[in-house]
């Protein structure tokens, strides 16, 4: 893949490109554990999220009164990251606003996404620096798709804590304010391809486990998705495709209703100038 960079260990090789610092590959074991997009299904594979998570009602937000428009899930995945520094095991990747980005997001930034392998583990550090004259306010998060061969009824997903889970359900893309809770069947949520055409997206709000780990029934692989400090969780998977998607987000999609000043937004993460976010997640491949 052009342009991409190659991290490599003795358990895993994985590709980034430089636009959206994406990842494009995870190979164990001569294996390809990363979507590798299909068109028929979704040709995305890991995009990033930034600087919001979802979509907006109506497509947009206010900020200090002025209306401004931006895509589902922002313009990060669509923007090319320089590459700060790279060696074998670990490379941080840079996004700085500039004339473009001010024109919908008035707010100056450096967003730096590190990946770093360790074993079996790739960890994905977003490090989101405010350089605006006041605050400024933005959401951040992952949508990385897991190559999951077979039926979707065939996986299960086990939550460390094993508590009760409350699913936040959709009116479209958009949070409507209800929940309904989800049953485990022998310790795992299960999944159908109808209950995917029905919800679109598991969204779970501050859920005590921070690891969720995805197995197919009877085999000795797994994806684990370590999210510590991040709020939220959500799975999708397009209904009969051979893949599923784990997104820690530190974000939410709007609720359904009247657009409203940025400030206001679900989940929204709020920094003063020079103040410092960082966090975590971690994919094991096993």
């Amino acid at each position: 893949m052009d342009n991409c960079i190659t991290l490599k260990n003795d358990c895993l090789t994985v590709l980034v490109s430089p636009l959206g610092a994406e990842l494009k590959s995870i190979i164990k074991d001569n294996t390809q554990r990363l979507w590798q997009g299909d068109p028929r299904w979704w040709n995305g594979q890991a995009p990033l999220l930034f600087p919001i998570c979802g979509c907006l009602s109506e497509g947009r937000y206010l900020h200090k009164g002025v209306s401004y428009d931006l895509p589902m899930h922002g313009f990060g995945r669509r923007s090319v990251f320089e590459v700060e520094s790279a060696d074998n095991t670990k490379a941080v990747f840079l996004l700085k606003s500039d004339v473009e980005t001010l024109k919908v997001y008035p707010f100056e930034f450096e967003l730096r996404v590190i990946y770093e392998l360790k074993e079996n583990r790739i960890s994905i550090t977003y490090v989101v620096i405010n350089k605006t004259d006041g605050e400024m306010y933005f959401s951040v998060g992952s949508h990385e798709a897991y190559n999951c061969e077979g039926k979707t009824e065939d996986y299960e997903m086990f939550f460390e804590n094993n508590e009760p889970l409350v699913n936040y359900l959709l009116d479209g893309p958009l949070l409507n304010g209800k929940t309904e809770n989800m049953e485990y069947t022998n310790g795992a949520l299960t999944f159908t391809d109808e209950k995917f055409k029905e919800l679109d997206t598991y969204i779970f709000l501050n859920t005590e486990s921070k690891k969720v780990t995805l197995k197919k029934k009877g085999s000795d692989k797994s994806i684990s998705v370590e999210f510590s400090g991040i709020d939220n969780l959500l799975i999708w998977k397009e209904p009969g495709s051979e893949f599923f998607c784990i997104e820690p987000w530190c974000g939410l999609p709007d609720y359904v209703g009247e657009v409203k000043e940025i400030s206001q937004k679900p989940a929204i993460n709020k920094l003063e100038k020079n103040a410092v976010f960082q966090q975590t997640h971690t994919i094991i491949i096993d």
